[in-house]
């Protein structure tokens, strides 16, 4: 496999759920169990398949290697990687903010939410 194809690859491969970036960015590990399990179960609800997310990445990541004139991703990783990162999720149809918009209506609905703040990103 030619190691712009591995590069490629590996970035789908290590693509985490969105639901356990957001978890993670609430520190839902760190909730109450009753409140934990709300939170969880709404995610389980809300967040699309895995498979899904991964699709919305390829074709993000597509378009970014069309607008930058290439046919595959660099065999190395390109020194503004932080660029390349932004672009892709910004150019994926598979957005958080409508999931994210959801979750925090129920979360203040069911929860206090005027004592924290609930994150903006995962």
């Amino acid at each position: 496999m030619a190691a712009s194809q591995q590069r490629a690859t590996a970035m789908m491969r290590n693509t985490r759920a969105l639901k356990f970036r957001i978890a993670t960015a609430w520190n839902v590990d760190r909730m109450p169990d009753d409140m934990r399990q709300h939170v969880m179960g709404w995610l389980d609800e809300l967040a699309p398949p895995l498979a899904q997310e991964r699709q919305s990445v390829a074709m993000g990541a597509a378009r970014v290697l069309a607008i930058r004139g290439l046919q595959q991703f660099p065999a190395t990783q390109p020194a503004d990687w932080e660029t390349w990162r932004r672009d892709i999720l910004r150019f994926q149809p598979l957005k958080a903010e409508p999931m994210l918009a959801e979750l925090r209506q129920r979360y203040c609905a069911t929860y206090d939410c005027t004592s924290g703040e609930t994150p903006d990103t995962p």
